[in-house]
């Protein structure tokens, strides 16, 4: 089954619906098939057996209606006004039988029945000659050698016209019971296929359906699962084992590749945030020491106030802290630029696993609608279903409305007698046909029934699914928001950086106008005064830099704490 499960899913469930399909409308076209075929039969029967065979019969019972006529007429003595009654019994029967073998011609098919119904025709031309001249004898008189004519050469030719006649219709009663066997056969078949085909399509279904139904749902629970790991914070996941080339085996891959980039992006930011905490402690630490030296560099000048006789002192102890605090400060500028790179990397490094997440969040969406697409199928199969219930109702009635058609055949050759009997029991098998077409028929409706409640469980399985991967989908856009506030914390870290550097690049510009000053001082001592206030605002103003960069570094302390703490959700 590896090259059904290399299949997408639509085309999985298109086969899974194109077998049932196929399956169900063999079923119908054969039933469709067979029924017609029935009714092709029981109109032949009707018109080329039963019709002959109440024909046959009317024209023995003419025969003998004839026959006894003529003995009335040329054997007793009767009035004028039956006489009158039996001659116009004899044309009458005459006529019948005359309009029996006209119209019987068009139905003797076979060579048996032209060849029989020839000699009937010929052998009753001859009995109306017979009998004219019998009945022309006992009108003139002569009853005694009417009745001796009629009884030498009439009743023979009687017997011989009686005896074909009766061969026809044996004839015909076996071809309808030939008939009836070859629709028996038939509907043993039809039984038998409309049996085996609708137990095969529930079985071929059923298994179809189990095996596309694990190979959807499966994956979906293994990739499920270690998405609710990834949500709750552990990225030490295992690899999902998952082959197949479908959208299910997309998601898999894209899912392995999202747990790589997301564990090499938290351990990345991980480290950037120890170095950004390292970094902010380093510059706190800086920006104390230079504010002792500010302290210090205060006090000096207020000793170069007091007395000039300490000035040289003053001013070498001076040179030397300002040296100091340039060395500081060219070491705090190194360290801000270092900050600042390492930011810059953090937030490109965010915004990539965002773009991760992003994708991942749309790869779960196509999912989501093409289970959605499945869940449409089986519904519109379902449609389907209702749509054949509908044709073997019609079927049915059909059935029902032919076994209405047997009973009144019944009751018609029970009013016949004796002459109806054979096409009774054609009516009684046609009915018996009526009733296993109708017993067929129920079978049918109760397989789709079944097939129906088996579709109905594909549908709930379906909804599952889309339960499922809405689930999957809402993890993965929890996990996007995370990133997107840890993204947004680094650009705030980033930012802060970016003031720290710009005000140790003020400070060092503050530090170079006091090492020049200084050496002002020293190369003209008369300008001590003026120069000692000009490093006393310097000071002033340096100290207040140092403040803003302390605060700011404590800020930044604060944010490198912050974004160790997000990184501690997740598990590398």
């Amino acid at each position: 089954m590896n090259w059904l499960q290399n299949k997408n899913t639509a085309f999985k469930i298109g086969l899974l619906i194109c077998i049932m399909s196929i399956t169900l409308g063999g079923v119908g076209f054969i039933g469709h098939y067979y029924f017609q075929q029935a009714g092709i039969s029981l109109n032949n029967l009707y018109t080329n057996d039963l019709i002959p065979i109440r024909d046959i019969n009317q024209a023995r019972s003419d025969s003998n209606a004839l026959k006894s006529a003529v003995l009335a007429v040329t054997s007793y003595t009767l009035d004028n006004a039956i006489n009158k009654q039996q001659l116009d019994q004899i044309t009458v029967r005459e006529n019948s039988i005359d309009k029996f073998i006209a119209g019987f011609q068009p139905l003797a098919t076979t060579s048996y029945e032209g060849e029989r119904l020839v000699k009937a025709k010929d052998l009753f031309k001859n009995l109306k000659d017979v009998i004219q001249k019998s009945v022309d004898l006992a009108q003139a008189g002569n009853k005694t050698e009417a009745m001796n004519y009629y009884y030498k050469n009439g009743f023979s030719q009687q017997e011989d016209f009686q005896s074909l006649l009766r061969d026809i219709g044996n004839f015909n009663i076996d071809e309808a019971k030939a008939q009836v066997n070859k629709d028996n056969s038939m509907i043993v078949r039809v039984q038998l296929v409309l049996v085996v085909l609708p137990i095969m399509a529930i079985l071929i279904g059923a298994l179809i359906g189990i095996i596309i139904t694990r190979m959807i749902i499966g994956p979906l629970n293994m990739i499920l699962k270690s998405v609710e790991q990834v949500a709750d914070g552990d990225l030490n996941v295992d690899k999902l084992t998952i082959h197949s080339k479908d959208e299910v085996g997309l998601l898999a891959t894209s899912f392995n590749a999202m747990i790589i980039n997301l564990h090499s992006l938290v351990s990345k930011i991980s480290n950037t945030a120890d170095q950004l905490a390292a970094s902010s402690e380093e510059i706190v630490a800086t920006m104390e020491q230079n504010s002792l030296v500010s302290n210090q560099i205060s006090a000096s000048i207020s000793e170069v106030a007091n007395g000039s006789e300490q000035q040289v002192k003053a001013l070498t102890e001076t040179s030397a802290t300002i040296e100091e605090l340039s060395a500081s400060i060219e070491e705090v500028a190194s360290s801000g630029n270092i900050v600042a790179n390492t930011a810059s990397k953090t937030v490109q490094i965010a915004k990539e696993g965002n773009i991760t997440i992003t994708k991942a969040v749309e790869q779960m969406s196509i999912v989501g609608n093409s289970t959605e697409l499945v869940q449409n199928a089986v519904n519109k199969l379902a449609v389907g279903f209702d749509k054949i219930s509908e044709f073997i109702n019609i079927i049915t009635n059909i059935s029902s409305q032919t076994n209405l058609l047997a009973l009144n055949a019944a009751i018609e050759a029970a009013r016949a007698g004796e002459h109806g009997r054979g096409f009774a029991v054609v009516a009684e098998e046609v009915r018996k046909l009526a009733e296993l077409s109708q017993d067929s028929a129920v079978n049918i409706i109760t397989q789709v029934q079944e097939n129906r409640e088996n579709i109905k469980d594909a549908g709930i399985a379906m909804s599952s699914a889309v339960s499922s991967v809405n689930d999957g989908v809402e993890v993965v856009n929890t996990a996007g928001k995370a990133f997107a506030n840890i993204a947004g914390l680094i650009d705030e870290v980033s930012s802060q950086v970016n003031q720290i550097a710009a005000v140790v690049q003020q400070m060092a510009s503050g530090s170079q106008y006091i090492v020049s000053s200084v050496l002002a001082i020293d190369t003209v001592s008369k300008e001590t005064s003026n120069q000692t206030m000009n490093v006393s605002a310097a000071v002033e103003e340096q100290t207040a830099s140092m403040d803003q960069i302390a605060d700011n570094s404590r800020g930044l302390a604060s944010l490198a704490e912050e974004l160790r703490y997000a990184i501690e959700k997740f598990h590398v």
